[in-house]
């Protein structure tokens, strides 16, 4: 994992594709419900990319890995059609937990943690699909620099490594 945020929002070859990771209100309160986008070939607003679609090949990539990336709020309003009031703002990305599916022995590590600029880069073999569960935390008084009150998963998107896996 890297310890800056990347300087430019779209792969290069080479690289991994880029997700942003959105939380967005959720309905029932059990886990947090976040939307993906990925930036569309250098146009303003960021295409939302199904939980299924997301590809270690997405954007003619060639890497072994995505990056999940959480953007601030401005960033977000600015890119995507969402309103603030549909912006989950007191949540931060804390942690991610990968599972290779589909195989007895998983050798890839399956514990990530976000750094401060909120982005992990989660590794996924050739040909085949991880299980990732992100961890939010959410802080009292919905800021940062205040104390965790809880932590809060998401349901589990699968991120594949090769086309049609």
């Amino acid at each position: 994992m890297t310890t800056a945020a990347p300087n430019a929002f779209t792969s290069v070859p080479g690289s991994a594709p880029v997700f942003f990771v959105v939380p967005v209100i959720p309905d029932d309160g059990s886990v947090e419900r976040v939307l993906y986008y990925a930036q569309a070939d250098g146009a303003q607003e960021w295409e939302k990319i199904s939980p299924k679609e997301l590809n270690t090949k997405h954007g003619g990539s060639d890497a072994d890995s995505v990056m999940l990336y959480q953007p601030d709020v401005d960033t977000i309003l600015q890119h995507t059609h969402l309103t603030v009031d549909r912006l989950d703002r007191t949540v931060t990305l804390y942690a991610g937990v990968a599972r290779t599916l589909a195989v007895s022995e998983d050798i890839l590590p399956s514990a990530c943690q976000f750094d401060g600029n909120r982005f992990m880069l989660v590794p996924v073999a050739p040909h085949t699909t991880r299980g990732v569960i992100l961890v939010f935390s959410k802080h009292a008084a919905g800021k940062s620099s205040a104390p965790v009150v809880e932590l809060i998963a998401t349901t589990d998107p699968e991120i594949k490594n090769g086309v049609g896996k």
